[in-house]
């Protein structure tokens, strides 16, 4: 572990520490999931894993990036965000928190006044001149095998499409990012293609694909994103959809998949 990613280390630490309101102390109780990711990036950088260690270290600059870009116009919800990742009782805390983080974020910078969902309903409530769009965000845990990616993608949708608020005024964001580490094939043409086809079979406005990306060189991060447009859609899911990614636009490392005739 040279100088440099001692450094980093601590940076990270202290940053969520400062956010958490916690010690991030590993011997302690509270936000386990989290402890868990800086302990594998302690292990990765004492055994030299150069590559594994850049990876979280820039997955967690993400999200502090993000909690910060949130913080600042939705201070309600990074304190019930910080209860949810603090809290070791809740299952997979951290990593809703932190899809849901992700996606807020996005909408943010795009623009967009964000309102926290109601309890029983959609994470999110975007209010647009045309109307109201929900938005509804998950994760998954994918594997290198394509295949079975695929069905976890339509299990999600299809699960989360049983909600009361799902219809042509929502739209569900799907972050698949842990199946990543480089660049990223996990959706090629002909697998979106059939992902367009299944959004297209169910009642969603549209469904929102992301992944964290790190560049090639190793030194860069972004999240990229895919659209689906669902078989019937809002006036405002239409203006929202153009205005946080507009139709055919390439993003980096993914290609935005049109809508089937």
């Amino acid at each position: 572990m040279n100088v440099n990613h001692i450094a980093a280390f601590g940076v990270i630490v202290q940053a969520l520490s400062e956010r958490l309101r916690d010690p991030m102390d590993p011997r302690q109780p509270g936000a386990a999931e989290l402890k868990a990711q800086v302990s594998d990036l302690c292990g990765y950088l004492a055994d030299g894993q150069v590559d594994e260690a850049r990876w979280q270290l820039m997955r967690l600059e993400s999200f502090i990036s993000d909690w910060d870009v949130v913080a600042a116009k939705l201070p309600e919800y990074i304190a019930e965000l910080r209860r949810r990742i603090v809290r070791d009782d809740v299952r997979s805390g951290y990593v809703g928190a932190r899809s849901e983080l992700a996606v807020a974020a996005f909408l943010l910078s795009k623009g967009l006044s964000v309102e926290r969902g109601p309890q029983e309903g959609a994470d999110f409530v975007i209010v647009r001149p045309e109307g109201t769009v929900l938005v509804e965000s998950t994760s998954l845990h994918l594997s290198a095998e394509r295949e079975e990616n695929f069905y976890e993608f339509e299990s999600a949708i299809r699960q989360k499409g049983t909600e009361p608020y799902c219809g042509p005024a929502a739209v569900l964001h799907v972050d698949y990012t842990a199946v990543l580490r480089r660049g990223g094939d996990t959706l090629q043409v002909s697998f979106g293609e059939r992902l367009q086809k299944l959004v297209a079979a169910t009642s969603w406005g549209a469904v929102m694909a992301s992944a964290f990306f790190v560049s090639s060189q190793g030194n860069r991060y972004h999240r990229g994103f895919l659209r689906f447009d669902g078989p019937e859609q809002t006036p405002a899911v239409v203006d929202f959809l153009d205005v946080v990614l507009p139709p055919g636009a390439v993003w980096p490392g993914l290609v935005s998949i049109p809508p089937t005739a």
